[in-house]
């Protein structure tokens, strides 16, 4: 059985404890897009979420990340924040994070600035 719930956070801690109350009420989380969340039933408990902001690496950065998750056997998601949408075509420049800020491109970096990292929780 599958569910999609219609949701947007501003917050990545309540985004964290959301999910995380899910996977206790047995779902496991399997898409993201931005406003929904699509999950299917699950061991209570089974999955551990974490979130982390990743607007401000570079797409090398951000790459070499994902290949280190992948590497280690660890699901991740990406998630689009859509922070300010100063842009010229598909090219959009991040104000937050180091100095001047990151440019976003597309493909590439743009609407991925959040990562959810899934981890089975062995303890269950």
């Amino acid at each position: 059985m599958t569910k999609k719930v219609f949701r947007y956070f501003i917050s990545l801690d309540k985004l964290e404890k959301w999910l995380n109350s899910m996977s206790a009420n047995g779902w496991r989380l399997m898409k993201t897009d931005l406003f929904t969340y699509t999950f299917e039933q699950s061991k209570p408990s089974n999955y551990i979420y974490r979130t982390e902001f990743v607007g401000d690496k570079t797409k090398k950065e951000l790459d070499d990340y994902k290949q280190f998750l992948r590497q280690n056997q660890t699901a991740f998601f990406t998630k689009g924040r859509n922070l300010g949408k100063l842009s010229f075509g598909s090219i959009r420049w991040r104000p937050y994070g180091r100095k001047w800020g990151v440019i976003a491109t597309s493909p590439g970096t743009m609407n991925s600035e959040i990562l959810i990292i899934e981890q089975e929780n062995h303890e269950s």
